[in-house]
């Protein structure tokens, strides 16, 4: 697996070689279409996540897995669950409305 065992820079190559297929084995790359035409990614489900907690996704996106076909993010179970809102923040958002 190392071609040389003793050399310090082949040892770093190999380590940083086989993360990177790790990685690349572990998760899929997302890429998000706005409905302007603003393509971001390829993109981790963390980083994803992290851009709907911040509010830079709405939900109205496009999704291509791993180079795929473009879809409705709502197609995808990982991302639709990050747009679902839960039971009770739709009761206080409604009592916070209706006063």
């Amino acid at each position: 697996d190392i071609p040389h065992p003793l050399c310090d820079q082949c040892r770093i190559d190999a380590l940083v070689g086989k993360k990177k297929r790790s990685m690349a084995e572990e998760s899929p790359r997302y890429r998000l279409r706005s409905p302007d035409g603003l393509i971001l990614g390829p993109l981790r489900l963390g980083t994803v996540e992290d851009l709907v907690a911040a509010g830079n996704i709405q939900g109205h996106e496009e999704v291509s897995i791993d180079g795929g076909e473009w879809m409705p993010i709502s197609e995808v179970d990982e991302l639709a669950r990050l747009f679902e809102v839960e039971e009770e923040e739709l009761i206080e958002l409604t009592e916070t409305i209706d006063g």
